[in-house]
């Protein structure tokens, strides 16, 4: 059993979430709410990363 299992914390920003999914490997990572440690939910790896380029496209746009 993983005693220190990879979760992201509700708080966490898209940059963290990122930094702490690179070494995952899965489908889905849980969201833990802090202090209670409660679980809230899930986010896939994909959906993760497709948010992070939808954030860098209109990071672009308004550059433009």
């Amino acid at each position: 059993m993983d005693r220190r299992p990879l979760r992201l914390k509700s708080d966490q920003n898209m940059l963290e979430a990122i930094e702490v999914a690179s070494g995952f490997v899965g489908e889905t990572i849980p969201v833990i709410e802090e202090p209670s440690r409660k679980m809230i939910g899930v986010v896939s790896e994909s959906d993760l990363f497709s948010a992070y380029l939808e954030i860098q496209e209109q990071v672009q746009d308004v550059e433009k």
